[in-house]
Parts: structure tokens; C-alpha cells; sequence
């Protein structure tokens, strides 16, 4: 009884060690997995800038400057380089939405804070550029979409152009990131759920052998108790000698 007694419980201590290191590794994973993510995502995306068109007529060249791929949960530059290929008396541009794409809906973000420029006497040859800051949220996906108008005035004849343009690729790796976090907190979730069963298990089994164990200890010292005292009787009796009368 005391051999089985001794063997459940290190059983019993060694599922309470393996339910702490479960519960530490899902811990480690959790911090790994988002350090990973932050630190990734965080990244600046502004290595490998693409240049493409956005609007090209009578008089303007306007050029879109960013990273063709960027990361959900960061910030980047996008630059608007805006070329007179005549002589303009005046240029406004303003840009009027950029927008994400979040659980499969197109959204609108913040518009920088200074949303439009006013060019006078712009003179043939010469740039403009306009730069601006678009931070996207951690669950933005699929695009990030730009939308500008921008109108302009030569030798008294007025011209307006509206554009809508691709800024960026957002790289879907949070969302892939995440995924493989919960499929592997599922699994550890899940491997500590049984092993707390079995913890519990070990437990009331535990506590129920201690508890007959108690029982037989005082079975055992009733029992030694009362053979003493009828062994000490028979003695007694044994040797008392009889009364004649």
C-alpha cells in the first residue's frame, strides 16, 4: 500500500510540473509569436520605391512614388512628384481618399493632415513633389487605393482630372501570423486542458488513497488495540486460580 501510495504520488507531482511547463511554454510562444509579429511588421517598408503614372495630360505629369509592398500595423511614405510640361498659371491638388481593405471591406483612412497643394506660376520643366505620411491598421489587407482630383489653368483654359490609383500590396503576413498563432495556442490549450484533467484525475485519486490509508491506520490500531486487550484477559483468566467454596 505505501509502495503504490509513493509511486502515484510522484505521478501526481510530475503532472503538476508538466501542467507548469505547458502553461509557460503557451506563455513563451504567446510573447515569441507577437515580438515577432511587431517587430516584423513594424520593419520599414521603404526599400524597393516604385514610380508609376497617375496622371499624364495637357500641360501635367504627376508621378506616384511608394513601396509597391507594405506591412499591416505600419507607416510609410508615399510621394506625389508633380511635373509642369507647360507653363501653368496655377495647380491645385487635393487628394480626397485613401482606403484599405478591412475583413474583406473597403475602408477609408486618415487623409494627411495637409490634404492638398496650390502651385502659382508653375513654369515649364519644373517639379513639385508632395509627400505624405499612411498609416494602416494591423488587420488592413489585399490594397491600399488612393484618390486624387487635381485641376489646373493654362492660357486662361481650365482642366480637371479626377484619379483613382493603386498605392501598395499590403503583405498579409499578421493575418498569417495570427493564424498559425491560434491553430498552435489551440493545440498547447488542449494538451493542457487534458493534462489538467489528468492532474485532477491524479488528484481526487490521491486524496481518496490517503484517505482509505487513514482508515486502515485506524482499523489496524482498533484491531491491535482489542487483541491486546483480549490476549491480556486470557492471561488473566488463565492463570487466576479458582475459588473453592
Amino acid at each position: 500500500m505505501l509502495n503504490r501510495l509513493s509511486a502515484e504520488n510522484k505521478i501526481f507531482k510530475g503532472v503538476a510540473r508538466m501542467n507548469r511547463n505547458i502553461l509557460i511554454s503557451i506563455i513563451i510562444l504567446l510573447l515569441v509569436n507577437y515580438m515577432f509579429a511587431s517587430n516584423f511588421l513594424n520593419t520599414s517598408a521603404q526599400e524597393n520605391l516604385h514610380s508609376r503614372p497617375i496622371i499624364d495630360d495637357i500641360g501635367v505629369h504627376i508621378n506616384l512614388l511608394t513601396p509597391w509592398h507594405v506591412y499591416p500595423n505600419s507607416t510609410f511614405n508615399a510621394t506625389l512628384i508633380i511635373e509642369a510640361t507647360e507653363n501653368i498659371d496655377y495647380l491645385k491638388l487635393n487628394i480626397v481618399n485613401i482606403t484599405t481593405f478591412i475583413d474583406e471591406n473597403e475602408t477609408s483612412l486618415s487623409l494627411p493632415d495637409q490634404n492638398s497643394l496650390t502651385i502659382i506660376n508653375f513654369t515649364k520643366n519644373s517639379q513639385e513633389k508632395y509627400q505624405f505620411n499612411i498609416t494602416l491598421p494591423e488587420n488592413s489587407s489585399k490594397v491600399v487605393l488612393g484618390e486624387i482630383n487635381c485641376e489646373w489653368k493654362i492660357k486662361q483654359r481650365t482642366f480637371f482630372t479626377p484619379a483613382k490609383f493603386l498605392i501598395a500590396v499590403v503583405v498579409d503576413i499578421w493575418r498569417e501570423q495570427f493564424q498559425n498563432l491560434q491553430e498552435a495556442y489551440k493545440n498547447l490549450n488542449d494538451t493542457y486542458y487534458q493534462l489538467n484533467r489528468t492532474y485532477h484525475e491524479l488528484e481526487d485519486k490521491y486524496n481518496t488513497t490517503i484517505g482509505e490509508l487513514g482508515v486502515t491506520q485506524r482499523l489496524s490500531v482498533i484491531l491491535g488495540v482489542t487483541t491486546a486487550i483480549f490476549a491480556v484477559t486470557t492471561v488473566y483468566l488463565f492463570r487466576r486460580k479458582p475459588q473453592v467454596w
